[in-house]
């Protein structure tokens, strides 16, 4: 189970608890109680969970764009993909 828990500052309580509710992901819970905001993820009893949440659909290719501007590094062509595969199969 994994728990936040942070203070409610604001007076339309209902109206930010229903927004939270659209944006959280699928399998968190969001309570309110005691002037504080709850959300759980998962289960006491569960072993894992799963939390999954879908995107809009620009995020992809907008986080590929960021990611190739300013990361480059972190891109390989096949030729590399490939020499460090077979390295890593010989070994």
């Amino acid at each position: 189970l994994l728990t936040f828990q942070f203070p409610n500052l604001y007076s339309e309580t209902e109206n930010i608890t229903l927004s939270l509710l659209k944006d959280l992901p699928q399998g968190a819970n969001i309570r309110l109680k005691n002037g504080n905001v709850t959300i759980e993820i998962g289960a006491k009893n569960e072993a894992s969970g799963k939390v999954t949440k879908k995107c809009f659909d620009g995020y992809l290719p907008n986080a590929k764009n960021y990611l190739e501007e300013n990361h480059k590094q972190l891109f390989l062509k096949s030729k590399q993909v490939d020499t460090r595969l077979r390295k890593f199969l010989a070994n």
